[in-house]
């Protein structure tokens, strides 16, 4: 293996672990948004789940796909997975309703359809873009500073 391909391997390997990070807080976030919800102001509390769901799957995506030149396109499948999610709350077919009738379905897939749902989607997609980003330009700063230090 070449030097070139053994950095792109570390450097994968990298943005996994900081992805599978900020996944496991984007699931302390939804549990912390579950418990305290109550005491958010009306539209947080009603709709705000959405963001940190949005913001796990962008994480979750990004961890099985690990390539910075997709985030963007994986941002986009978190908020379109978290669109499709929604809409599917509108077919009330019985083995679905079963589903979403146990803790994790309902986690999953929601319960009831609501247009107010969906802005979160947009927000917790583009936090996750956005939080990602962030960290691969301070990772990618932090390297090139090692690589080439101020005298």
């Amino acid at each position: 293996m070449d030097r070139d391909s053994l950095k792109e391997n570390q450097a994968l390997r990298l943005d996994r672990k900081f992805a599978i990070i900020i996944c496991i807080l984007a699931v302390g976030l939804c549990l912390g948004y579950a418990w305290f919800r109550a005491d958010f102001p009306p539209w947080l509390k009603n709709s705000g789940g959405g963001i940190p769901y949005t913001l796990f799957f962008v994480t979750f995506f990004f961890a099985l796909f690990p390539k910075r030149s997709l985030l963007e396109t994986i941002a986009w499948l978190a908020i379109g997975w978290s669109c499709v999610a929604e809409f599917l709350q509108l077919w009330q077919v019985g083995w679905l309703v079963q589903i979403r009738a146990t803790p994790l379905g309902a986690a999953l897939l929601g319960s009831s359809f609501t247009w107010v749902d969906i802005p979160p989607y947009f927000i917790g997609g583009g936090l996750g873009y956005l939080l990602l980003r962030l960290l691969f330009w301070r990772v990618s700063r932090n390297e090139s500073n090692l690589r080439n230090p101020i005298k």
